[in-house]
């Protein structure tokens, strides 16, 4: 049986950081468990002494080691060992030095791979069910490292520069991620799915944010062929789900206590419609949308659930939608941890999987905290701003776009004449906007009354089913609250 360690490597190593000391810095993510136990002594005292800016010579590494009561290396005298390593170091290219490395690391973690698959096999034999069986597997596995490499090197920014972006230019097709189906969100912001995004939508219980998210996530894999994962909090069966649905894909013209009962069967515009639209649209949707009951999942759980479904059943190359429904009180990791850390952790993590591991774009909705209560407040004393989200900050530093929903008071809608929906959607956040008119849409619109406003999006819920209603800019130009016309503001442009 060959050995685990690599003994040639090993030799090499330590003959080039003997004749090339500078070389350390390099190939400092080495530790002495990269190397067979006759030797790791040599390398903890060269390692010490190159901590410590020290000499190297053989002579005094002699030393060294003996003071530690070693004077032989296997059967040869120590200091002929590490002579016959200086002439070695001497005869070899010192470019070759961290690929060397590397490749002494990788024997390393497959030694610790097949250490963990050893464990693996006695824990799945601790366990019956299958998901405790998957979740053994995982945890064993991925408490291996395998990004020894990440922090030790850096990235030549602009190399590929020129030929990316002549490339991307030379291809009719932009490719800025998958554009959704609401116009002024699509002009504005642009994609809300794209490799690595994380979305998230802050509102008050009830004011239909699971509603949106279902709306907006399904458009848009309608609309580009794509699969959905629905993770479910387990406050909504599959069931409940699909019955929503039925309401969404029926544009709002079928109330939920029709589409569940009898009711729709009672009248002919229904029937024809549930049987002739919204049943097929459902149907098409079989197989791309997956739902799973997440309830009581820690947060590293859930996210190697993911992971796991991703690799196994979309594959590798193909892009993903997945919708968490919703954050809120995620298992602790352990007894010690806070809600909010869990939180924390598990949107870092998430981040983290859908940015560097698998092609996928997440999206996840929070509860405002009580000062985003709207209900009898006067439109002056409302707060719609990041203040209102709730539970843990990363949540706001991983989001690549951050929303606030609500619906709206009657003071807004009786100033845009009950004509423009009833719910504000607010852009908090949005890293790297794609849209062609976001420029337009961040500056401040200045009022016919001599204040300014942030712009937003209206949008009219009704039945689980969303509609476009126009940016407030667009709304203030029509309704004629705005001290300057809108329409033609540099960067838009001209409203029909």
């Amino acid at each position: 049986m060959a050995s685990p360690y690599k003994t040639e490597i090993e030799q090499d190593i330590f003959g080039l950081l003997l004749v090339e000391p500078q070389l350390w810095p390099d190939i400092n993510f080495l530790t002495k468990d990269d190397f067979a136990e006759v030797r790791q002594h040599i390398f903890d005292v060269i390692r010490q002494q190159l901590d410590a800016n020290e000499s190297v010579a053989p002579s005094i590494l002699t030393d060294k080691l003996k003071g530690y009561g070693i004077s032989t290396t296997g059967e040869v005298d120590t200091f002929v060992y590490l002579d016959g390593l200086v002439r070695r170091g001497k005869r070899l290219d010192s470019k070759h030095a961290v690929a060397l490395a590397k490749e002494l690391k990788k024997a390393t973690v497959k030694r610790q791979l097949i250490a963990a698959c050893k464990k693996t096999i006695l824990e799945v034999e601790k366990v019956d069910s299958l998901e405790e069986m998957t979740n053994a597997v995982t945890s064993t596995i991925s408490a291996v490292n395998t990004n020894y490499f990440k922090d030790g090197e850096t990235t030549k920014l602009f190399t590929n520069l020129r030929a990316r972006i002549e490339a991307s230019g030379a291809n009719e097709k932009e490719d800025l991620g998958y554009i959704g189906v609401f116009p002024s969100i699509d002009k504005t912001l642009g994609p809300l799915f794209r490799k690595g995004s994380f979305v998230n939508i802050s509102a008050r219980s009830g004011n239909g944010k699971s509603s949106f998210g279902f709306y907006y996530a399904v458009s848009t894999a309608e609309k580009h062929n794509l699969p959905i994962l629905w993770l479910d909090a387990g406050e909504m069966t599959e069931e409940e789900l699909e019955d929503r649905s039925l309401c969404c894909f029926s544009e709002g013209k079928i109330p939920l206590w029709a589409a569940i009962g009898n009711g729709w069967r009672r009248k002919k515009e229904w029937t024809e419609l549930m049987r002739g639209e919204v049943f097929p649209r459902a149907e098409k949707l079989v197989g791309r949308f997956h739902y799973k009951n997440v309830s009581g999942m820690t947060a590293k759980e859930k996210v190697n659930f993911v992971r796991r479904f991703y690799f196994n059943k979309i594959g590798r190359g193909n892009f993903l939608i997945v919708v968490d429904d919703y954050l809120k009180a995620i298992e602790s990791m352990n007894k010690e941890a806070k809600e909010h850390q869990s939180v924390g952790y598990y949107t870092s993590d998430m981040k983290g999987l859908v940015t560097t591991e698998i092609d996928a774009g997440f999206m996840t909705f929070t509860q405002t905290n009580r000062f985003g209560t709207t209900k009898g407040k006067k439109l002056a004393d409302i707060q719609d701003n990041d203040s209102v989200i709730s539970l843990s900050d990363r949540i706001k530093d991983n989001c690549t776009a951050n929303f606030l929903m609500r619906y709206k008071v009657t003071e807004e809608l009786a100033r845009e004449r009950n004509s423009f929906g009833n719910v504000l959607l607010k852009n908090l956040k949005m890293r790297q906007a794609r849209g062609k008119e976001y420029a337009a849409f961040v500056q401040p619109i200045k009022m016919a009354s001599g204040g300014f406003a942030e712009d937003y999006f209206n949008l009219d819920y009704h039945g689980f089913h969303y509609r476009d209603m126009g940016l407030f800019s667009e709304v203030c130009s029509r309704l004629g609250h705005t001290a300057i016309d809108l329409s033609v503001r540099e960067g838009t442009e001209q409203m029909p």
